[in-house]
C-alpha cells in the first residue's frame, strides 16, 4: 500500500480503496464554457453501483497488486474499448463521503489525456451511454443522453473534480 502524507486518512476508517479515473479531452480544445470537452460515461442503472444513473469518468478500483497506472490503463481498454497512451498522473486525492456514496476512505488516482480518437470510434463497454460534456454542462451538474434520451445527474465527486481541471486549464491558459 503506499502512503499518501498529504491526504488526511481518518485511521478509524477501514483500509482506504483505491481507484483510477481518467480525465479525457479532445486534442485542440476550444477553451470556452460551451464546448463539449470532457468524456463522460453514464453509468448503468444498477442500484448496487456507485454513482447509477449518473454520469461520471471512466476508470475503476485497482485489483490486488495492480498500480494505478496499469487500472486505468486496463479500465480503458475495458469501457471504452481503446488504450489511451500518454496519459499523465494529475493528482492523488481522498475521495470524501456524499450522497450516492458514504464510504470516507477511498484514494482517487487521477489521469488526464487527450483522446486521440473520435468518440464514433469508441465502443462503450460498460454504461448506458458516453459523451462530451461542456464546463457549463458540468457547473448545471447534469447531461442529456442521446441514447437513453434523459437528462441524468452527474456525479458530484466527478463533477467537481472536472470543474477543477477546468480551472486549472483556463488559469494555465491566462498565465502564459
Amino acid at each position: 500500500m503506499q502512503h499518501f502524507p498529504d491526504l488526511d486518512l481518518d485511521s478509524n476508517v477501514e483500509s482506504p480503496v483505491e481507484v483510477s479515473l481518467a480525465i479525457l479531452y479532445p486534442e485542440n480544445i476550444e477553451l470556452n464554457s460551451e464546448t463539449p470537452l470532457f468524456l463522460m460515461q453514464l453509468r448503468d442503472d444498477i442500484p448496487s453501483i456507485l454513482y447509477p444513473g449518473h454520469w461520471g469518468l471512466f476508470g475503476g478500483h485497482l485489483d490486488p497488486g495492480e498500480t494505478a497506472e496499469v487500472c486505468v490503463h486496463r479500465e480503458l481498454k475495458e469501457e471504452i474499448g481503446r488504450d489511451i497512451p500518454n496519459l499523465k498522473s494529475f493528482k492523488t486525492v481522498q475521495k470524501k463521503s456524499d450522497d450516492v456514496d458514504p464510504r470516507k476512505n477511498v484514494i482517487v488516482h487521477l489521469f488526464c489525456g487527450v483522446l486521440d480518437v473520435p468518440i464514433s470510434d469508441l465502443v462503450l463497454g460498460e454504461g448506458m451511454d458516453l459523451k462530451l460534456v461542456s464546463p457549463e454542462e458540468l457547473k448545471q451538474g447534469k447531461a442529456w443522453s442521446e441514447t437513453i434520451h434523459e437528462t441524468r445527474p452527474m456525479g458530484d465527486f466527478h463533477c467537481r473534480t472536472l470543474l477543477n481541471f477546468w480551472d486549472a486549464l483556463t488559469s494555465e491558459v491566462i498565465a502564459s
